[in-house]
């Protein structure tokens, strides 16, 4: 993330110190090199013309100096000639050791690139992989790079260092959020906008302001998220996942508050930039694929009280995502909650609970996420009016079987 800092050029705190004016008007207070090189090139170019012409050996005198201090003038050239081709060589010399130090560095030829392929293992292993077990693994790779900083490296390795340890801490910071730790998950992404900001990584940044302002949805929150995808858009580059994501985002906080033009304008633009993306999609965190549109134009239908259409999006985001049902199990869950969401807005309770009862199925023999139990919750509430009938009772009941008690968090 890069921002202003407010500082102005020459606003550094350093006060100007008076200045006056030195011989053949150089500046005093600033450095004197200009004026004593003149003087030097003067003093030269007069021996040499003396030389020509047969004079003297000695330097002119100027207008009040006697003969010895013009010979003296002479022998502090000819010092100063063997102090001026030492001090240039030892300046070479310091230059050379300084590029040295520059390439000096502990990271084997190929750390940088194994590390970006460990997070791009990570974003795949994210979608379907026990969370806990990656949070463990997530953490251990940012202690690896924690501990690559303290060695040597160039100022370009370090810049990439910071910035794979942004995308860690992002990582640990949706992580948590996925487990229901909320209270830590402010801390990871606030590290990781640090480290976004140190490495000068816009992209970085953007995608950090993009899991935020997903989270936010989730939490209930959905000003706070159109807010983030915002200002996450102005960083993304262009054609990247990012870029649609942020409106996808933007989008969908628009639907839960009630902006039903907001959310189709926005949704239109995300549509967009996907027909721009210049990666195939894949499935993986770090993607954007088909089956998101309809995935969350679901939510998003219920959300904005239109169920026929939330069930045209549900029924074809459960067909594209159970085409590879290892793939997206947490997906596969939320979509069928959307289903039942949208059913029970349309009347059709007893639907509305075999939806439910079916998305807790798959949540129960998969890995589990806390998104899906905040979305049960959602279910189960809209169901509380219809509570008498057997058939909410037992889709409660199975609530308590697979979720527990909502305070739980997974371990």
């Amino acid at each position: 993330m890069s921002s202003a800092s407010g500082s102005q050029a020459g606003s550094s705190g350093r006060s100007a110190s008076p200045r006056t004016r030195g011989p053949s008007g150089a500046t005093r207070g600033s450095a004197p090199w200009p004026w004593l090189l003149d003087r030097l090139v003067e003093l030269e170019v007069r021996e040499r013309k003396a030389a020509e012409t047969g004079a003297s050996d000695k330097v002119e005198a100027a207008p009040g100096v006697g003969e010895e201090e013009a010979v003296d003038r002479r022998e502090f050239l000819q010092s100063m000639g063997k102090v001026t081709a030492a001090l240039l060589a030892a300046m070479s010399a310091e230059s050379v050791d300084i590029v040295r130090h520059l390439e000096a560095s502990d990271l084997g030829r190929g750390t940088l690139a194994q590390l970006d392929g460990t997070i791009e293992r990570l974003g795949r292993e994210y979608v379907y992989r026990p969370l806990p077990e990656l949070m463990a693994e997530v953490r251990a790779w940012r202690l690896y790079v924690v501990r690559l900083l303290e060695g040597r490296h160039t100022l370009a390795q370090r810049r990439d260092l910071y910035a794979l340890q942004g995308w860690l801490s992002s990582l640990l910071g949706s992580l948590a959020f996925d487990l229901g730790e909320e209270s830590s998950v402010g801390a990871h992404y606030a590290t990781a906008l640090q480290l976004a900001g140190e490495a000068g990584h816009d992209g970085l940044a953007a995608w950090i302001y993009g899991e935020q302002a997903y989270n936010a949805i989730y939490a209930g929150q959905p000003e706070r998220a159109v807010a983030l995808a915002r200002a996450g858009q102005e960083l993304a580059p262009a054609g990247s996942v990012s870029a649609v994501r942020l409106l996808a985002w933007e989008a969908w906080g628009l639907a839960r508050t009630g902006d039903a033009a907001g959310f189709e304008g926005a949704m239109g633009r995300a549509a967009q930039a996907f027909g721009r993306l210049t990666e195939p999609p894949g499935r993986t965190l770090f993607s954007f694929d088909p089956a998101s549109f309809p995935f969350y134009g679901a939510s998003s239908y219920v959300w904005l009280s239109q169920p026929r259409r939330a069930v045209e999006q549900a029924q074809r985001a459960i067909e594209l995502l159970d085409a590879a049902p290892a793939d997206w199990p947490g997906r596969r869950v939320n979509a069928r909650l959307d289903l039942a969401g949208a059913l029970v807005q349309l009347g059709e309770v007893e639907d509305a609970c075999a939806a439910g009862s079916e998305a807790l199925g798959i949540h129960a023999s998969s890995r589990q996420d806390f998104n899906s139990v905040r979305r049960a919750i959602e279910l189960r509430s809209a169901l509380q009016p219809h509570r008498a009938l057997p058939v909410v009772r037992e889709l409660d009941e199975r609530f308590d079987a697979v979720c527990g008690d909502p305070g739980t968090r997974f371990s």
